[in-house]
């Protein structure tokens, strides 16, 4: 089952609440949807396009679903009061611009399973200066090993968080 493009923008919807059966949020779905506080996508959902949940202006936390196959730029882009976000288990990628002009986030959840991280994935906020903290669901040697492997860029946003394990 596919949510179509722009298929609840600017709604008045206060709650949103998936049957299970979803596979793809369209484009801008629910952009725009002022009322929103807090969901979780289950893990059918394995694509999620472009600003999907984006200017969703009331919206503090989210979590995505373990394995999605795509996450297109932008999903909570301007989400003002947005200050946590899950990355559930089974993800190994965070690339694009999820969080951009997310000015409140404050705490970013990965799985043990992440084995790339771009430095464009963690700008957040007016300022781009990363996460207050990570929160890191593999071991400290798991962590090493994914900072080894990334661009100089990225660890140096990294390193201005606080990682929890």
């Amino acid at each position: 089952k596919v949510i179509g493009e722009r298929a609840f923008e600017c709604s008045r919807l206060t709650e949103i609440i998936f049957n299970g059966s979803e596979r793809e949020i369209g484009v801008c779905a629910f952009c725009n949807c002022f009322h929103i506080t807090a969901f979780e996508i289950p893990a059918s959902v394995k694509i999620i396009r472009e600003a999907a949940f984006s200017y969703c202006t009331r919206l503090e936390s989210v979590s995505v679903p373990g394995h999605t196959d795509l996450m297109e730029d932008d999903l909570f882009s301007h989400c003002d009061k947005l200050t946590r976000g899950a990355i559930s288990h089974g993800s190994d990628t965070l690339d694009r611009c999820p969080l951009w002009y997310c000015d409140a986030i404050e705490e970013l959840t990965l799985p043990s399973e992440i084995k790339s991280i771009t430095t464009m994935s963690l700008m957040s906020g007016g300022t781009r200066s990363g996460f207050c903290r990570i929160r890191f669901l593999g071991d400290k040697k798991q962590w090493k090993t994914l900072l080894r492997s990334l661009h100089k860029g990225t660890v140096k946003l990294i390193k201005k968080s606080k990682i929890l394990f």
